[in-house]
């Protein structure tokens, strides 16, 4: 976590490009991307009052309303064409399986 705070410190983003690899060897994929989250909000929330304070707000404001206007409320079900083939490993991966196949050696 160190490293992802300074590659993020140095850079303003891509800390979960070194944290989530890290963090799956320890949790399976799904809590690493909950604690990468969190570690993430908890230091934009640091962070947002100030700049909140120093944003030249007649900028802002459009910049924000643009994707915030065209952004649909209900996302759309993905083709199964552009789905069919990442479904499987995905879910292998989401339920905390390795991407190897078990070993064929009988047990004692």
């Amino acid at each position: 976590m160190l490293v992802a705070g300074l590659v993020h410190g140095y850079t303003g983003f891509g800390a979960a490009m070194v944290a989530m690899p890290l963090l799956s060897l320890v949790y399976n994929p799904v809590e690493a991307l909950a604690v990468t989250a969190i570690v993430g909000l908890a230091g934009a929330a640091q962070l947002s009052p100030g700049a909140a304070r120093v944003a030249h707000w007649p900028e802002v404001v459009p910049v924000m309303a643009g994707p915030t206007l065209v952004t649909p409320r209900r996302p759309r079900v993905p083709s199964p064409l552009v789905t069919a083939p990442v479904a499987p490993p995905v879910s292998r991966f989401g339920r905390g399986r390795s991407s190897r196949r078990p070993s064929r050696r009988s047990r004692p």
